[in-house]
């Protein structure tokens, strides 16, 4: 009865439905889901969080480290000049140009410090990935050397789009372009493409700069997003760190392959920006994606009824007769989340739940409940 329902929202279960209402399960299998993703998600966030703060100090620091780096460098970049025009010495000059290089990149280190800190907060738009890999070649055009070749694949205008900020996606695709260039002291061909790819949340915009330079060892991939992290001794090491930064924020990714001698791989993914019409062809598709839903019902038709109506909405159900059936099953195969008919037989739901629960269970449960 009701007692028992609350016993078993009491041992953890997510929700209950009254057996002459079980037209709402698909409601509340799709809620139990989603609100079990928000749990985890709230956990994510809260070490997310934690981990932010932490950088919140770091940056402070460096903000304060850069600009203070900043000022004192200042000299060294005017002294060679006065160096010059005091002296006809050219090993005075020769260690002018020494001092005066040293002074530049740590100026560069200490502007691209500052730049990291703070960000950009800047609002998003459309942003035509055709349109953003031409400006990427044009900004290109004239700064590779003999031996670079640049390939641009063609994509008509409109057919991707994606949103974000033009001029910030700009500077990581340059970035990634001109260390690819770096990545080939002898030369060789920098591709530059874009391409729709199906993944597990939908459809994505992929934009890959791949070169045919050195490539990188698993120890250097492993490092590639580590701020000062660098493979170049004039590097400052917050290039890709800031290029990783720039898409995140635009809810996306990099990812990279690499192997020694054969080249790398740079891939930029972005939320694809759908129209209208194909945004409500998703919202209305199956909610399901495959997910393992145990159901514990020791009403066969029942039983039936429900595994079916589950799998016309795209989740693979786990039928169970009664308590030990169940646990059989998930000694097999982990679920997803379960359903549990609050008069099984053998064991009650609330039992079950607590022993489910024992046994490694941490997904959401929904009780059924007589009207």
């Amino acid at each position: 009865g009701e007692d028992t329902a609350v016993q078993a929202l009491h041992e953890g279960a997510d929700d209950y439905i009254l057996k002459d209402k079980t037209a709402r399960l698909p409601t509340a299998v799709v809620r139990a889901i989603r609100e079990a993703r928000s749990l985890a998600e709230r956990a994510r966030v809260e070490q997310e969080l934690l981990r932010a703060q932490r950088l919140d100090c770091l940056a402070m620091l460096a903000a304060g480290l850069s600009h203070d780096l900043r000022n004192i460098l200042q000299p060294l970049l005017i002294v060679p000049d006065l160096l010059a025009i005091h002296s006809d010495d050219p090993k005075i000059h020769k260690l002018g140009q020494v001092i005066s290089e040293s002074g530049r990149r740590g100026h560069e280190m200490a502007e691209s410090m500052l730049a990291f800190v703070r960000g950009s907060g800047v609002a998003r738009e459309r942003v035509d990935v055709a349109a953003l890999l031409q400006a990427v070649q044009l900004l290109l055009h004239g700064s590779l050397g003999r031996q670079v070749r640049l390939e641009v694949e063609s994509l008509p205008e409109g057919e991707l789009v994606t949103r974000g900020n033009y001029t910030e996606l700009q500077q990581s695709l340059l970035n990634l372009c001109l260390n690819a260039v770096q990545a080939m002291p002898e030369g060789g061909t920098v591709t530059l493409s874009a391409r729709q790819r199906q993944a597990p949340g939908g459809s994505v915009v992929c934009i890959s700069v791949t070169d045919t330079g050195v490539g990188m060892d698993a120890e250097t991939l492993s490092q590639l997003f580590t701020p000062f992290f660098s493979t170049k001794s004039d590097g400052t090491g917050l290039g890709l760190v800031s290029c990783k930064r720039i898409v995140e924020t635009y809810d996306g990714r990099i990812e990279v392959r690499s192997t020694p001698g054969q080249g790398t791989t740079f891939e930029v993914i972005l939320p694809i920006l759908q129209d209208e019409a194909e945004a409500e062809a998703i919202e209305s598709a199956a909610a399901g994606q495959g997910q393992r839903i145990l159901i514990v019902d020791g009403d066969a038709t029942r039983l039936s009824l429900i595994g079916n109506a589950l799998v016309s909405q795209g989740y693979e159900p786990m039928r169970a007769l009664d308590g030990a059936i169940a646990l059989q099953a998930m000694a097999v195969d982990m679920p997803d989340l379960a359903i549990i008919d609050n008069d099984i037989l053998l064991l009650s739901a609330a039992s079950l739940l607590s022993t489910m629960r024992e046994r490694g269970y941490a997904g959401p449960v929904v009780v059924l409940q007589d009207p």
